[in-house]
């Protein structure tokens, strides 16, 4: 995205090594932030700072976790909170489209869901949703429940994530090239006729 135009990146992830290795990957791109971040709570973001936001895999990586429905409540809160009214979210997932939709059967998208746009493999399907000008909520019928398990999640989620022991095996995995992060690689395409090359535009 960086070399097609896009000059105004931040990419987000709770796992420290992770950015560290992007940041020292990327160093010469200006513009490209890189922040240590969970996307439940991106409490470092203004409300309505984004034009888009796009998504790959953060659903599928917690899919798993039976608190799913719960957390994924507050990413769409968040998600819909940093995003401008009008602002764009792009989601990938492995899931049966019908289980994404529901859980972002939302008013702040102006659809009242994400639909569902394609797919970019046989197994990967491609959502969008566009920002309303409704001011974020978080359901309520999940409220009292978010605050009956928010311990629990944080319990699981530091359970299940990249915590100390995995993220010194990915640092030394690194370090031993194990894991490369490709300094150089064929960028894609990606559209301008909707922003235009002048114009600011956030993700």
């Amino acid at each position: 995205m960086w070399e097609n135009g896009w000059k105004d990146i931040v990419s987000i992830d709770f796992c420290n090594p992770v950015i560290e290795a992007m940041q020292s990957a990327h160093a010469d791109k200006p513009g490209m932030e890189w922040k240590v971040m969970d996307a439940r709570d991106m409490v470092e973001f203004e409300t309505g700072s984004f034009d888009a936001v796009i998504d790959k895999g953060l659903t599928d990586s917690v899919m798993y976790n039976d608190k799913f429905s719960v957390m994924m409540a507050k990413v769409s809160y968040e998600v819909a909170r940093v995003l401008k009214p009008g602002g764009v979210y792009l989601m990938t997932d492995y899931r049966d489209p019908e289980r994404v939709q529901e859980l972002f059967e939302r008013d702040e998208w102006e659809s009242g869901s994400l639909t569902q746009e394609g797919k970019i493999t046989s197994k990967v399907h491609l959502f969008k949703g566009k920002r309303s000008s409704v001011e974020p909520q978080t359901p309520d019928f999940l409220e009292e429940l978010i605050e009956e398990v928010e311990g629990d999640v944080q319990g699981e989620v530091l359970e299940a994530s990249p915590q100390e022991d995995s993220q010194e095996w990915l640092a030394d995995a690194i370090a031993q090239g194990t894991i490369t992060i490709p300094d150089e690689g064929p960028a894609d395409e990606v559209p301008h006729k909707d922003v235009g090359q002048d114009k600011p535009f956030k993700f």
